[in-house]
């Protein structure tokens, strides 16, 4: 690609630049006569003739470490290096450049211009080398890196968790396989160990280096502009601190953000100042013409280690000014004015670069959200459509003009996806409580924070907020505590046990009947639901409170006259679902009989009912056609919960308390004359329970149906049974 009066550009991205930069103005050199034992010595300006800008998205804020979306910069540069013979083997230098802020933004004379020189002077000489040590493959100058953080540039375990969460996306696992249960707690031990262990941190940085780099490795000795001659790399990397800004914002802007930094106001400054001054962060890669080569010695800018004292000494005389003066109402940009840069080393050989252009800046458009149904118990694969609640585009924290979406607190975590543009940047997440005292739920970034894992575990309102770039979403949730008051259990059991209409073939038995003052076993609970908003009601009258019946235990018995047994087995084996309704639709309660909520099922104080009175039957005659059924023995036992769900997440059942309880059936089976009918006559038989009901968590108040042991699909205990005749 030819270079011209504006140079061309490469290729751009979403984290980048790449470009030729144009042709320099033709070198003319006055000779003047020399004697005959002298000589005039010429030598050629040291000129970029490309330049490769990583912009700060392909960073974590105020980190050093390169995110893997790095990759399409350093393919790009490597296709031109490879493509272009201007490019192919000249040499590069690398500069790392910081944003204005530090404990306030810069200003002449401030008491913070000296230590936010020196802090930022560090930190973009730390990305700078950590460039550099990528492209070179020297994993020790990371594991440096690793082991010295500065301030919040602390790659810590995510540096690793990154890593190791890109590498398994190279080698997914078979789709077949089947989930590990202990896969979390085994990647935690990985990551710890890695941390910790100097040689493997080295050995897993190279895996890194080399799949973001490809067939791209560079020599420190002939690759560069002072051929690794000088200590620290000199002449090869440098950091630039934040003498060197592409925009300053706006006077306006800038009084603001000072405002927020006296006031404490950190999101102002992160969402707001922090974001709008992405493009002042950056690394900037020149490329010199070919057998370019300087002296390290004589090389003006210090080391990526050393202070800033050197680099002031090649400021402009108003180098100060030019870097912190702000026009009212607009922002001042290099590639328009040429005069937001104090360092006139720099400006000099890189003023034309077309790699000054501010880069575009990420921005979070939209929160999505989801959650998980509920599994089956028996089988986990069993799963109804996972419940996608309502997405946010809202920058409001409002709980009035952004409604939150309303979940119980304890049920499945909640999953987050920001979505953003340019597509997949990395993305930051908070919470923080709204119109509520309590603290904030964990949130958990996956991967580089384009999703994340939200839990559930706390009660009240809280704001979720997603940034990116200059911009921010805010999601709204609310976490109603469905709170049951154990003390407040009253249960009843009666006895009445009887025939339950027994026929020459089959003997029936009853518990009791589905009538007011007949069932064989009720309960009742109080149950206070606490919502979000001030006066904690928000959002309670979406919760809706059921009534949850498993079959956990069933023994139930035929005696047959010579010996012979047969034993129910239910369909599917235990735990099951026990109710009068289909589980497929709702495997709570739904006979109006067996259970109720009052005062209703929308209040802040509600009372729930249930009763029932199970049934059972067997044959008369045992399968070898000889012997005759004589009596009933064993149980069926149950768990009968509280439970509810949320009218934004209806396949997501959370469990409260429960109260097992069972009805043994204990009754001897006669024919009286005149016909050979059976009938059945309670001897023994009694339904016993515990006296109340018990808390699933205390500290949550509840937790989801299958992890607290529940079964929700079908099929249904009372959908009949199976039975096992012996011998």
């Amino acid at each position: 690609m030819a270079d011209d009066k504006d140079g061309k550009l490469h290729s751009t991205s979403d984290g980048g630049v790449l470009a030729n930069h144009p042709d320099p103005d033709p070198l003319e050199v006055l000779v003047g006569p020399s004697t005959s034992n002298e000589f005039n010595t010429v030598r050629l300006r040291l000129i970029p003739i490309a330049c490769f800008r990583i912009d700060d998205v392909r960073f974590r804020f105020d980190s050093s470490f390169p995110l893997p979306q790095v990759q399409a910069e350093i393919q790009a540069f490597a296709s031109l290096r490879k493509q272009d013979p201007k490019i192919m083997g000249a040499p590069i230098s690398i500069f790392g450049h910081a944003d204005p802020s530090f404990q306030g933004n810069f200003e002449p004379r401030s008491s913070t211009a000296q230590s936010g020189d020196e802090y930022n002077k560090t930190l973009s000489g730390r990305r700078a080398i950590a460039i550099y040590a990528m492209l070179v493959r020297d994993a020790s100058l990371w594991d440096d890196l690793f082991s010295h953080k500065l301030g919040g540039d602390d790659w810590g375990e995510l540096s690793i968790r990154i890593i190791l969460f890109l590498l398994d996306q190279q080698n997914p696992p078979a789709p077949n396989a089947k989930p590990d249960p202990n896969a979390a707690a085994k990647r935690d031990a990985q990551v710890h160990d890695i941390a910790h262990d100097s040689g493997k941190r080295k050995q897993l940085f190279l895996k890194y280096m080399d799949l973001l780099c490809g067939d791209l490795k560079l020599d420190k000795s002939a690759d560069f502009l002072a051929r690794n001659a000088g200590p620290d790399q000199k002449g090869d990397v440098q950091g630039c601190s934040r003498f060197n800004p592409l925009l300053l914002f706006s006077s306006e802007d800038e009084q603001l953000f000072k405002e927020a930094f006296q006031k404490k106001d950190t999101e102002a400054l992160k969402t707001e100042r922090d974001s709008q001054n992405a493009p002042n962060r950056r690394v900037m890669i020149l490329v010199f013409r070919k057998s370019s080569q300087v002296l390290p010695s004589r090389w003006p800018c210090p080391t990526y280690k050393e202070g800033a004292a050197a680099c002031k000494k090649r400021f402009f005389p108003d180098g100060d000014t030019l870097r912190s003066t702000h026009s009212s109402g607009v922002q001042r940009r290099f590639d328009e004015t040429h005069d937001t840069f104090a360092c006139r080393f720099y400006q000099r050989i890189s003023d034309r670069s077309p790699c000054h252009a501010p880069g575009a800046v990420p921005e979070v458009m939209e929160i999505k959200a989801k959650v998980a149904s509920t599994h089956g118990k028996r089988n986990p694969k069993k799963i109804h459509p996972e419940n996608l609640l309502a997405p946010s585009v809202s920058r409001d924290e409002s709980l009035a003009s952004n409604s939150p979406v309303v979940l119980v607190r304890g049920c499945n975590d909640v999953q987050l996806e920001a979505v953003t543009t340019p597509p997949e940047m990395p993305v930051l997440w908070s919470v923080k409580p709204n119109e509520n005292g309590e603290t904030a739920p964990t949130i958990t970034p996956i991967g580089l924070g384009q999703k994340a894992t939200l839990k559930t575990d706390k009660q009240g309102s809280f704001s979720v907020i997603a940034t990116s770039g200059a911009s921010k979403i805010v999601w709204n949730v609310i976490f109603v505590w469905v709170k049951v008051d154990p003390a407040s259990s009253v249960k009843t059991t009666r006895d009445l046990y009887k025939d339950g209409g027994s026929t020459a073939t089959f003997a029936a038995f009853q518990s009791g009947e589905f009538l007011p003052q007949k069932f064989t076993w009720e309960a009742s609970v109080k149950v206070k639901l606490i919502g979000g908003g001030k006066d904690q009601t928000l959002g309670i009258e979406q919760v809706r409170l059921g009534v949850l019946q498993n079959g956990v235990k069933d023994t139930l018995t035929g005696n047959y006259s010579k010996g012979g047994t047969c034993l129910e087995i239910p369909h599917g084996g235990l735990p099951v679902v026990d109710s009068n309704g289909d589980a497929d639709v709702s495997a709570l309660l739904t006979n109006d009989n067996s259970f109720s909520i009052t005062p209703d099922n929308t209040g802040a104080a509600r009372t729930v009912w249930t009763g029932d009175s199970p049934t059972g039957a067997f044959d008369v005659q045992h399968t070898d056609g000889k012997e005759f059924l004589t009596s009933i023995s064993g149980v069926n036992g149950f768990e009968t919960a509280v439970a509810s769900f949320s009218t934004n997440a209806k396949r997501a059942l959370c469990v409260h308390a429960k109260m097992a309880w069972e009805a043994d059936y204990a009754g001897k089976i006669s024919y009286p004359p005149p016909k050979k009918i059976s009938h059945y006559t309670p001897n023994g038989a009694h339904t016993k329970s515990q006296s109340e009901f018990s808390l699933i968590s205390e500290a949550t108040g509840g937790q989801d149906a299958q992890e607290a042991g529940f079964e929700t699909f079908q099929p249904r205990f009372n959908e009949d049974t199976d039975k096992k005749f012996t011998p």
